[in-house]
């Protein structure tokens, strides 16, 4: 278990997350800053997509964040 800081292109977000061996990846209290910014859907989306991410892989420089469903939802560099 450990905690995510980080930058949605104009907030600040921050919450926490869960590893297993399984490549499993749970985030859980994600939250933001509040600042109005030009870019909000970016930021509401990448959000939303966090909350939904359930496993990860790692292929050369990207992390793949995926789905129930084992999709790619993110691509991290």
């Amino acid at each position: 278990n450990g905690r995510i800081n980080g930058s949605g292109g104009c907030n600040r977000i921050y919450g926490e997350y869960t590893l297993d061996k399984r490549k499993s990846l749970r985030f859980s209290e994600i939250g933001a800053t509040q600042m109005a910014c030009q870019n909000m859907n970016f930021e509401t989306r990448f959000l939303d997509l966090l909350d939904q991410v359930r496993y990860y892989d790692v292929e050369e420089d990207m992390m793949l964040l995926k789905n129930g469903k084992k999709e790619v939802i993110l691509k991290l560099r």
